[in-house]
């Protein structure tokens, strides 16, 4: 069966010109992004804002005391109303020492998550083909709010995850060149099935996002973030 998500593919994938971090090099990104964390945690102490860590960063907080060994990112996740008291006070604040990349503000930006990067540093991955603000980096999911009944709870799921496919489709459609060429260069690492599903599964990306180029990728993102934002009832219990 052909899967359309490619979040599992781009994991398995190892482009020629790719850098493989050493154990050295990962303990100075993890060091980096450590450094980056607690200034936030400075920020949110300060400013009565809540958030968690998420992802495989709890998890390393909770069986390795610290980081998974191989892991090579942070994941915070902050309520809505925190993260917009967040972007506002951590841009005044920090300005100077980083780029704050948010799907509301941030332009040509084609991702749902807020994205605090160092300046002074360079880590470039496959989200920064078209981005020159390149810096080591934590990531922030925003924990929106759902409605209470189960049907309008269902549906606004199944929304959110059309528009995300949707703007990924546009991204790859926008990317294509930088695409394809990332698949040919992992060609060797990829075996024979999860090759061809691989170039089944970039063929549509890219054919949906063509047909959805009428608009560019600003639109797309605004139009998932109004999506995501669809429940306005801060009393939810969802």
């Amino acid at each position: 069966m052909i899967k359309l998500s490619t979040v599992d593919l781009f994991k398995h994938m190892i482009p020629q010109n790719s850098v493989v971090l050493k154990e050295e090099e990962l303990l100075l990104l993890q060091k980096e992004e450590l450094s980056i964390l607690n200034d936030i945690q400075d920020l949110c102490e300060e400013e009565g804002i809540s958030f968690m860590l998420g992802g495989g960063t709890a998890l390393g907080a909770v069986r390795h005391q610290g980081f998974i060994p191989w892991d090579d990112d942070v994941d915070l996740n902050m309520p809505r109303p925190d993260y917009e008291r967040f972007v506002r006070a951590f841009s005044k604040k920090y300005g100077d020492r980083y780029w704050l990349h948010t799907p509301e503000k941030t332009k040509g930006y084609a991702l749902l998550l807020a994205r605090v990067r160092k300046k002074g540093t360079c880590v470039r991955t496959r989200e920064d083909f078209f981005n020159r603000e390149c810096g080591a980096f934590i990531d922030i999911f925003v924990i929106e709010n759902t409605f209470g009944n189960p049907l309008m709870r269902k549906l606004h799921g199944l929304l959110c995850l059309a528009a995300g496919f949707l703007l990924s489709c546009r991204k790859f459609y926008r990317e294509r060149k930088y695409m394809s060429r990332m698949l040919m260069q992992s060609k060797s690492v990829l075996d024979a099935h999860a090759y061809r599903s691989a170039k089944v599964s970039f063929f549509l990306k890219i054919t949906i996002g063509r047909a959805l180029s009428f608009a560019g990728i600003d639109a797309w993102r605004r139009f998932a973030l109004k999506c995501y934002r669809l429940c306005n009832n801060n009393r939810t219990t969802y």
